[in-house]
């Protein structure tokens, strides 16, 4: 057990806690709500999809999301966090279904879950904190402290069996038990204006041959203190710099003077990324500069920066020095974007590009739109001694999308390449779905990948049904993978539930059985939240 995390997180918690609490100061109550998590949709299961964020990021199964296109003022709707992972999590809609394919970039936050009549007094807008936007506060007249948020408990079990016939080698049979915890806090109306956000998970990763190590861990993800004082917002703790993305998590602190016109600074010490403790190894310091204009028909926003990480020896990893210029312009109906990072060589000294994405989407009328993204990736290696960025993989994407009236349909097709591959091969994902008035809901995708070294298939078809504030869902799933070894084929069955037990508490069950040439497996997850 990693009793030091355990004691050095909780001790966090404390020191925040007792520290804000208890000082003095008059009592100004001003919006809680952390700025939103930016999500890359990596694959589609169904009505169901992956995201690239998980438990790491503050996610937690059950967690109800409200979903808007990244770097856009654009509602899409709302999901439940049905499975989560330390960096990946499976989403369900939890209203209408809409559009969304592999290689989407979504902003998400956690749905706020303020009593009603706290909430009804509020009235404030819902569009997610971005880059330039300027602090909302409460209207006056509230007085104390009022805090909210959501507190949980889960168990997952999991059995797997791997055998390679082809190969004669002896079946590997394993299980995974993991029980865990979280509480997700917001708090207003702390001493001298301040708000407090904490979000905090428990874990206990069992397994049958001792694979997963740490076992048992608290982590951390955030207790972050912000405020405004007039046109500077200020945060410190464990937190994230709402201004430029690129900053990561980080304990220490960030400055940001300006409103559509700013500029700012973070600093502070990159947390163990394997446990979430506190560590002072790797200090990290962030400048950027953001500007922003908002229009009816025409809007901007663009952010530079420049980020200097520097790990103790001790560390093995390298130094590195990165600028990123993000952009998005919106003209009507269309909407363009692009990411770019610079990084510097920290052998040669020299510059190299690690990474650059753009995109596009347009509205067409009539629920249709186009989008296309194109994005080229060379990873920094962060203990490369010898050489820089060693391997590269660009991809590009073309599809259309409908919307409307419970209906979706979605195509996107595109290529992939790498320097690990002789050729460019080509992709082609298919989703479609309807809900209708009676609550019932079907959904199918489908996904061909295909390259020089394996082409994969898959197909998942679903049916839901809504029984007023619980939803019921089976699906089934078929993955099929050609390889140079072998060829695999797994066919997979699941079904969930979710459903109110009582007032603000939810619980959520699933199970899967999964049965294969190489690889079976079952699983039963069950968790139970409530909202404060």
């Amino acid at each position: 057990m990693n009793v030091g995390g355990w004691m050095r997180n909780l001790g966090v918690l404390a020191a925040f806690l007792a520290a804000y609490l208890v000082a003095p100061g008059p009592a100004v109550a001003q919006e809680a709500e952390a700025g939103p998590l930016i999500a890359d949709v990596v694959g589609i299961a169904g009505e169901d999809f992956y995201l690239s964020i998980g438990s790491d990021d503050g996610l937690r199964a059950g967690a109800e999301l409200e979903v808007r296109s990244a770097d856009e003022d654009r509602l899409l709707g709302r999901i439940r966090v049905r499975q989560v992972s330390s960096s990946r999590s499976l989403v369900a809609f939890s209203g209408d279904p809409f559009a969304v394919t592999r290689g989407s970039r979504l902003s998400v936050r956690p749905v706020a879950s303020a009593p009603a009549g706290a909430e009804a007094a509020r009235r404030l807008p819902t569009r997610p904190k971005q880059a330039g936007d300027r602090p909302r506060t409460e209207r006056p007249g509230g007085t104390g402290i009022e805090v909210h948020g959501s507190f949980g408990v889960s168990f997952d079990a999991r059995k797997s069996t791997t055998q390679w016939d082809d190969v004669g080698l002896d079946a590997v049979d394993r299980t995974f038990t993991t029980p865990a915890t979280w509480l997700n806090l917001r708090a207003t109306g702390l001493p001298a204006g301040f708000r407090l956000r904490l979000n905090a998970r428990a874990t206990h990763r069992g397994s049958s041959d001792d694979l997963v190590d740490p076992a048992s861990l608290v982590r951390v993800n955030s207790a972050q203190l912000t405020n405004s004082f007039g046109v500077v917002d200020v945060g410190f703790g464990r937190t994230y710099n709402p201004y430029d993305v690129s900053s990561g998590t980080f304990d220490g602190l960030y400055l940001h003077a300006g409103r559509d016109v700013g500029a700012g600074v973070a600093a502070g010490f990159e947390p163990e990324r394997a446990t979430g403790d506190v560590s002072t190894d790797v200090p990290k310091l962030s400048a950027f500069a953001d500007y922003t204009r908002r229009g009816a028909e025409l809007g901007y926003r663009g952010v530079v920066s420049v980020t200097a990480i520097r790990p103790k020896e001790a560390t093995g990893r390298v130094d590195r020095t990165y600028a990123n210029l993000r952009q998005t312009l919106r003209v009507g109906r269309v909407r363009f974007g692009q990411s770019l990072q610079l990084e510097r060589d920290p052998v040669a000294s020299g510059w190299g590009l690690s990474r650059l994405l753009l995109d596009a989407s347009a509205g067409l009328g009539g629920g249709l739109s186009l989008r296309g993204r194109y994005s080229h990736r060379r990873p920094a290696d962060d203990f490369a001694v010898d050489e820089f960025q060693p391997y590269s993989r660009d991809l590009g994407t073309l599809g259309l999308g409908y919307a409307r009236s419970g209906t979706y349909v979605g195509v996107d097709g595109g290529f992939h390449d790498s320097d690990a591959e002789a050729s460019p091969g080509f992709m082609l994902t298919a989703s479609a779905g309807h809900r209708f008035a009676s609550g019932l809901g079907f959904d199918v995708s489908a996904g061909y990948w295909h390259g020089d070294r394996a082409s994969t298939l898959s197909v998942r078809p679903g049916l839901s049904h809504r029984f007023g504030p619980a939803t019921a869902r089976a699906w089934y799933a078929l993955y099929r993978t050609d390889e140079p070894l072998a060829l695999q084929l797994t066919h997979t069955v699941g079904a969930s539930v979710s459903a109110p037990i009582a007032d603000r508490v939810r619980v959520d069950l699933s199970g899967r059985l999964q049965r294969g040439s190489i690889l079976r497996g079952s699983g039963l997850s069950a968790s139970v939240s409530w909202l404060f």
